[in-house]
């Protein structure tokens, strides 16, 4: 089985950071489509939405100087150095497209939850009885319901593209239903 990377968008991210660097009332726009730092993929990334989040919450200024001097010793191991940072201003091509950005971090963000999800139902199923792994399929739900008020896509739209993506992942329960397994 080949070993894929998630699904992610690093310049996508790095636009938002970089959005917000150079633009700091742009964190509000990005905020209210990226809620937790685990939206973002590379733990670089995490760590600094996390800075950037408390920054703002203290009423401080993100700008060079203020951002490392946050920088504690584990996140300058983690590569956020000055040299990190001040490239995040060249890859946000216009802050006033954060909310784009962010739409693009969501999306990446959603599909690696739905690829979670069915990891753990595939471990459920071949692990627990049925009636467990069933209770735990309803987590696609709540899934699907939070990216359907995120984007104006159908649940039809957002299950093909779940079926879709198990099936090219190769991970797919066989239940023993013709008609089923056939979807």
């Amino acid at each position: 089985m080949d070993i894929k990377s998630l699904p992610h968008d690093e310049s996508a991210e790095a636009a938002v950071l970089g959005s917000v660097f150079v633009d700091n009332t742009c964190f509000d726009t990005a905020y209210e489509i990226l809620r937790q730092p685990s939206y973002f993929y590379t733990t670089m990334n995490v760590r600094l939405w996390e800075i950037m989040h408390k920054m703002i919450n203290e009423g401080k200024p993100i700008d060079y100087i203020t951002l490392i001097d946050r920088l504690d010793e584990h996140d300058k191991l983690l590569g956020l150095t000055p040299y990190y940072i001040t490239g995040l201003t060249n890859q946000s091509p216009s802050p006033s497209n954060v909310a784009y950005y962010a739409d693009i971090v969501a999306e990446k963000y959603f599909k690696r939850r739905f690829i979670e999800t069915a990891r753990h139902i595939e471990e459920c199923a071949t692990n627990e009885a049925l009636d467990v792994t069933i209770s735990k399929m309803h987590s696609y739900s709540e899934i699907i319901d939070q990216m359907s008020k995120k984007k104006d896509a159908t649940i039809d739209d957002i299950t093909t593209e779940a079926i879709k993506n198990m099936k090219e992942s190769g991970n797919l329960i066989k239940w023993g239903i013709e008609s089923v397994d056939s979807m």
